[in-house]
């Protein structure tokens, strides 16, 4: 059956991780604590320290971030673009209802509940 396969499968896999892991824990028993070992250890979490005190430092100042303040300045102009292309063609859609149907367009503009100020907004 596809089941038994697959519980032989997942079987053997779990075996195998087991047999990985009482490698590695063998492996780093064996392993010799020498100075350069210590040393680079010790480099290594000076090193990690610097880093996360920069990233902290970098998420301090994250909202000055000329690349991020030009991003939101593009996301601006493209929503102000966007809202701009929607007002046009709401306006667009109501002249030609005037126009072609000769619905008054303020009867239009209660009809979809659109305030008169809309197009100062």
């Amino acid at each position: 059956k596809k089941s038994d396969d697959l519980e032989a499968t997942l079987n053997s896999i779990e075996a195998a991780i087991e047999s990985l892991r009482t490698t590695i824990s063998e492996e780093e028993a064996r392993r010799a604590m020498t100075e350069e070992r210590e040393a680079a250890l010790a480099r290594r979490s000076e090193l990690q320290a610097l880093l996360a005190a920069l990233h902290s430092e970098r998420r301090k100042y994250g909202a000055s971030d000329p690349v991020q303040i030009n991003a939101k300045r593009r996301a601006i102009e493209l929503a102000k673009e966007a809202a701009n292309r929607h007002t046009d063609n709401t306006m667009e859609v109501i002249s030609y209802f005037k126009r072609t149907r000769g619905i008054d367009p303020q009867d239009f503009r209660a009809h979809l509940e659109i305030p008169e100020d809309w197009e100062d907004l």
